[in-house]
């Protein structure tokens, strides 16, 4: 099954159409997550994926950057307890 969104405009943004294969057996998966997160529009559907996709890649980043602040911090002799202290002290700052 060949997709494609029809272009326009869609709240002020303009669009452009795309086209994309969907396998058989994920087609009926596709309708029932279009109806319930896209209300029906599939456009509207991938929008929120794409949204939703961009949550999971920011907190994926910020899980890099935790334990990349934990070793650091370890590596410098930190303990949690003292990096709570610093954030403290910084923000009492503000």
């Amino acid at each position: 099954m060949h997709l494609g969104c029809s272009g326009g405009t869609v709240e002020g943004m303009s669009t452009k159409t795309i086209g994309f294969a969907v396998a058989e057996e994920d087609q009926p998966r596709l309708e029932r997550l279009t109806q319930r997160f896209g209300h029906g529009n599939r456009s509207a559907f991938l929008r929120e994926a794409m949204h939703q996709m961009e949550v999971v890649d920011r907190a994926g980043r910020l899980a890099e950057l935790q334990a990349y602040g934990v070793e650091r911090s370890a590596a410098a002799g930190l303990s949690h307890v003292d990096a709570v202290q610093v954030v403290r002290r910084a923000l009492s700052r503000r």
